[in-house]
């Protein structure tokens, strides 16, 4: 393989989670927009480690979970987080154990959110939103910009 087919492969796995899932890859690379809003039925997907590409609909089903985390000073805190479902699609389970941190993104590569867990029984995924995260990230650093990296350009 020749340096340029090595960096030319490089650029394809910035943009695209996985050369396989044909007609799953969304029509352009990956961006956040904290203006978008999620609406009941929206199609999803999401390139998990186990299940790769998978597809599934957005319910707008809420729920709350409960974390443990311990505070420099050693107390236990119990964090609340909302999280947000996605029922699996027609081609089958959403998620295989394995794919939690997956991204969540629209067909057009809107990043709306990492998969927590999922329950392969009920074929269901959680999902934090981005914009939660990046609330996140902005109160714990301080830091006043947090955004998703462009790709590179080769």
């Amino acid at each position: 393989m020749s340096s340029t087919a090595t960096s030319s492969a490089r650029a394809t796995t910035t943009t695209t989670p996985f050369p396989d899932g044909v007609g799953m890859q969304p029509s352009g690379p990956f961006y956040h927009n904290p203006e978008f809003e999620l609406f009941s039925g929206l199609e999803l997907r999401k390139s998990g480690r186990s299940s790769r590409i998978t597809s599934g609909r957005y319910n707008e089903m809420e729920c709350i979970e409960f974390t443990k985390a311990k505070s420099k000073s050693g107390q236990v805190n119990v964090v609340p987080t909302w999280e947000h479902k996605i029922a699996s699609g027609p081609d089958g389970n959403l998620v295989e154990s394995g794919d939690s941190g997956s991204w969540v993104y629209t067909r057009t590569g809107a990043l709306v959110g990492i998969l927590k867990s999922g329950n392969e029984a009920h074929g269901t995924g959680t999902m934090t939103l981005m914009a939660d995260i990046f609330d996140d990230i902005r109160s714990v650093t301080v830091a006043t910009n947090v955004r998703i990296a462009p790709a590179p350009h080769v």
